[in-house]
């Protein structure tokens, strides 16, 4: 069986475990969208914000079970301070496996 879900926060850990249990099929991903690159924008613009940290562990997380990620995030993101705005996401060492949408 497969499934495709759409996480709007991080999933926890267990539930990457009981989603690969269950879907084990090589189809079966978890998509995530982080929104921006600084932390500081996804708390204003992202109902469910989390830290970058957070993001690198729970990728962590989903490699270690073997679940696919798929990821949908802009370059940038406007803010009124450019320098905050023109730094796009920072990880491309964990994003380099990571499906893009």
């Amino acid at each position: 069986m497969e499934c495709f879900f759409e996480s709007f926060g991080l999933p926890t850990a267990d539930f990457i475990k009981s989603f690969k249990e269950t879907f084990p099929g090589p189809k079966s991903l978890i998509a995530l969208s982080p929104d921006a690159g600084a932390d500081r924008l996804r708390k204003i613009h992202k109902g469910h914000p989390y830290t970058n940290q957070a993001l690198m562990d729970c990728l962590d997380q989903l490699e270690r079970h073997g679940v696919t990620v798929m990821s949908s995030s802009p370059l940038v993101f406007p803010s009124k301070r450019q320098r905050t705005s023109s730094r796009p996401f920072s990880s491309k060492r964990r994003f380099g496996s990571v499906t893009p949408m």
